[in-house]
């Protein structure tokens, strides 16, 4: 998935293809971790909300 993340500009500029087109890499997880007891600053959950949203449409492409 981060390989994905990172190549996708240059996939779709048409410099680099995929030529294993049905092998994937390891799922590989992100945490969020918050202090107990603690609510995020609206900065650090306006990120997580952007990072979910991200990532979102690369997970349920696998």
């Amino acid at each position: 998935m981060a390989m994905d993340m990172s190549m996708q500009g240059e996939v779709e500029a048409g410099r680099l293809r995929r030529v294993l087109l049905s092998w994937t890499g390891p799922v590989q997880e992100f945490n969020a971790l918050f202090p107990r007891g603690r609510v995020p600053s609206p900065k650090v959950r306006a990120f997580v909300d952007c990072l979910r949203a991200s990532l979102q449409p690369l997970a349920t492409a696998r």
